[in-house]
């Protein structure tokens, strides 16, 4: 077996090509490249490289989500990297792959100057984008029947809008406007089914996840062609074509949806005050008066503390205060109030205890068990809301 096998190898060894053979490959195929790109851009040719090759002519546009950066809830904008991938047909850019050693496929990257281009750019309200494609940072292929596909890419910042109604569960919504205000529907149409979708959904949810970040993971993209008339914005077909085509225009609005990471808030707020709140609940519960209304004090001063720290840390923006600022208020009063149970009690105390009223000390103790079971179940309920 071991013979054989060496006897295959040794055989393989010898019908390989050549360093010649190669080379002549090489050759052959490199002058058939330069020949076809001196026929596709002959300095002498008619091609006019400011028009399509015919009209209405289609593009395809196909986004993927690479890497959010960063959600500004002051500014209330979105950052994100990606790659867009574009796609057209120019009719002058064709070629029989027989005539060039079968070539039916090719980069023309560092001829982008030289082909049409669409003119497209990303519209949000916080700025527009310089034109999308450009020859730094755009890898174009050609195959033989002008079929152009282009991949560049993109850093968009964009508008969100942002609502705590739900907070810190909540959902947001950002979006963006791809848009070629130069050419109306006469000249060109983007197609009907643009695509966007995240990175880790094509290659890999665990080992490429790079749209899940601190503070917010996106959950859903969306993606809509829609016609742009004098009366304004339809996706009803039949609205627009009642119009004529150099009145009007297609634009794509792509939309992400985010839902808040609830890991910060569970770190930073929830298990804060829930700490707090059963620390409270057990100082009040000690068997010493005085000890109690020393740690009841200290727990005050750093409830207090706890609540700066989380108003620093609560959204900036929102018409209704989040549960866990209300959480916190009430915390804060059932210390409040508590401090001034223990000062009641140490009156009492100290008044029934010169009176030598066993009777009365005995009740007062009953009140102290059941306020520490009252406080007992009021954890559990605390728990449960700033849990779940």
């Amino acid at each position: 077996m071991a013979s054989a096998l060496a006897a295959f190898n040794i055989l393989q060894l010898l019908t390989l090509p050549s360093a010649q053979e190669v080379n002549n490959d090489f050759s052959q195929f490199n002058n058939n490249y330069n020949r076809l790109i001196t026929k596709l851009f002959d300095a002498r040719s008619s091609y006019e490289r400011w028009k399509p090759s015919h009209t209405p002519i289609e593009v395809g546009a196909f986004i993927i989500i690479d890497h959010v950066e960063n959600m500004d809830e002051y500014a209330q904008t979105l950052t994100f990297h990606g790659t867009l991938v574009m796609t057209w047909v120019d009719r002058r850019l064709v070629w029989d792959p027989q005539d060039y050693g079968n070539l039916n496929q090719t980069y023309i990257s560092l001829n982008i100057a030289s082909i049409w281009t669409p003119p497209v750019y990303f519209r949000t309200l916080v700025r527009a984008t310089s034109k999308v494609l450009q020859y730094h940072n755009t890898e174009i292929a050609l195959d033989s029947s002008g079929s152009i596909t282009a991949i560049t890419g993109i850093s968009v910042m964009t508008e969100c809008k942002l609502d705590y109604t739900n907070y810190p569960f909540d959902n947001q919504t950002c979006s963006i406007l791809f848009v070629s205000p130069m050419m109306n529907s006469q000249r060109m149409t983007f197609t009907e089914s643009p695509v966007f979708v995240k990175r880790d959904s094509l290659y890999g949810a665990q080992e490429n996840n790079m749209t899940s970040g601190a503070y917010f993971d996106v959950t859903d993209l969306k993606s809509q062609r829609y016609y742009y008339y004098p009366k304004g914005l339809t996706q009803n077909e039949t609205i627009f074509r009642a119009y004529s085509k150099d009145r009007t225009s297609t634009i794509l609005r792509f939309e992400l949806s985010l839902k808040r990471n609830p890991n910060y808030y569970m770190a930073l707020i929830a298990l804060p005050l829930l700490a707090s709140s059963i620390s409270v609940y057990v100082v009040a519960c000690m068997s010493h008066s005085a000890v109690s209304l020393v740690w009841l004090s200290v727990c005050l001063v750093m409830q207090g503390l706890n609540i700066v720290r989380m108003v620093e840390s609560l959204p900036p923006d929102y018409n209704t205060t989040p549960f866990c600022a209300k959480m916190a208020a009430f915390i804060l009063v059932q210390t409040l109030l508590l401090l001034l149970y223990r000062f009641i009690m140490i009156f009492f105390y100290n008044y029934y205890t010169k009176d030598y009223d066993k009777r009365k000390l005995e009740r007062m103790q009953q009140i102290e068990y059941l306020i520490c079971v009252i406080l007992a179940l009021s954890g559990i309920i605390n728990f449960w809301y700033l849990v779940f």
